[in-house]
């Protein structure tokens, strides 16, 4: 009677992709370090102030460029968000990168013969994705109740940080950026993360149309931040905890009325929620 051996080419595929996933995350970092390095000028600034520390000149007389950088520093001006996003997402790969692979594999036979021969957890899916839908409802006409139409919503209650943010994101669309041509004492991504809707109907000095976008974009981060917490609660605590999770998410007075407005806790908070869903997806 003949053994099976084991397929080794399946085992060995399976052992590269998260070294795959570690290169590139790791390159997509790099790049995304560099060229916000040579985009707020950090180079030259570093350079001054060490030789301000010896006694030659001060920090601010920093040159804006060298001339064997220009060629690097010409690639990522024309396009100051790709540093950013390449960053983002080579953090968002991280999670894969180191995956625990090393799982049991007969545990993991038996969990697939289980949810294949149940016809209630295949219908699960499908009842996990109807509650979202609902809660993704009942979210958004929470939020949206006060914000439409646009004439109505640009008068509801009216914050002095979001003209903090709107002006940042417009002026990054207009290729200024923060730390490095004007003091910005908040993360960088307070920056970028309303620039998508600064963008229609741009104008220099802005627009109350661009204004509410930005207001309507808050909303939708804070959807999509209503889907991963949901996610967080299913993959933790089954339908029932992604239910409550997301629940109480669509329907608190004061997240609510953060959501309607050019904050910097909506993006914020997106994003962080999207690592700790990653995170919970790769765990073993």
């Amino acid at each position: 009677m003949q053994s099976q051996q084991p397929d080794w080419t399946v085992y060995k595929r399976k052992s590269a992709q998260p070294r795959i996933f570690l290169i590139v995350s790791a390159l997509l970092i790099i790049y995304g370090a560099v060229g916000v390095a040579v985009n707020l000028r950090l180079l030259p600034l570093l350079f001054e102030g060490v030789g301000a520390w010896f006694g030659g000149h001060v920090a601010w007389d920093a040159p804006q460029q060298f001339g064997w950088l220009s060629a690097v520093q010409s690639h990522y001006d024309a396009r100051p968000w790709l540093p950013w996003a390449a960053w983002l997402v080579g953090v968002a790969l991280l999670p894969f990168a180191f995956s625990h692979s090393q799982r049991d594999p007969s545990a993991a036979q038996n969990a697939v013969a289980l949810s294949t021969s149940s016809p209630q957890r295949k219908n699960a899916r499908w009842i996990a994705l109807g509650v979202l839908a609902l809660l993704i409802v009942v979210g958004g006409v929470d939020r949206m109740v006060e914000l439409w139409p646009q004439s109505y919503g640009l008068t509801r209650e009216p914050y002095d940080d979001e003209g903090v943010y709107a002006g940042t994101s417009q002026l990054f669309l207009q290729g200024a950026l923060p730390y490095r041509d004007y003091f910005f004492a908040h993360p960088p991504i307070a920056a970028i993360a309303y620039a998508p809707a600064m963008a229609y109907h741009f104008t220099a000095w802005g627009s109350p149309t661009s204004f509410m976008m930005a207001r309507y974009l808050s909303v939708f981060y804070s959807l999509v931040t209503l889907a991963l917490i949901f996610g967080i609660g299913y993959k933790l605590a089954g339908l029932w905890g992604g239910a409550l999770a997301g629940g109480l998410w669509a329907i608190d007075g004061r997240v609510i009325e953060i959501n309607r407005k050019i904050m910097l806790e909506g993006p914020l908070v997106m994003l962080s929620c999207a690592g700790v869903l990653l995170r919970c997806w790769t765990a073993p």
